[in-house]
């Protein structure tokens, strides 16, 4: 079953990618920037959670797993598997799935 909490913020971090490019034409640039600098804040603290809990680098470690980043059904896939062998980790409250943390904190270390 589908967390929509988690499903949230996963589109949100998601969405923070291709932000400054809609923001740029939005009526209301101060909305957008401090929309966009939320999102960006809570990746960076994925990646700062990650790089704690974790000694390989996201961007290693998705390598490892065999993930391309542009592929949805594969980190999909691969959260599904996460979660039934129990690799979970709990970001402020939300129990996600390594692969979609590491996914995350990725975005968060472009954006330091």
């Amino acid at each position: 079953m589908i967390d929509n909490v988690k499903r949230a913020f996963l589109m949100t971090s998601i969405a923070s990618t291709s932000l400054p490019l809609w923001a740029a034409f939005s009526a209301n640039k101060d909305q957008c920037v401090s929309a966009s600098s939320n999102r960006v804040d809570e990746l960076i603290y994925v990646y700062k959670f990650w790089k704690q809990e974790k000694s390989m680098e996201p961007d290693d470690y998705l390598k490892f797993r065999g993930v391309n980043l542009l592929d949805a059904k594969q980190l999909k896939l691969l959260s599904v598997q996460d979660f039934n062998q129990g690799n979970t980790l709990d970001v402020r409250g939300y129990i996600l799935s390594e692969a979609e943390v590491a996914f995350m904190a990725s975005l968060g270390k472009s954006h330091l």
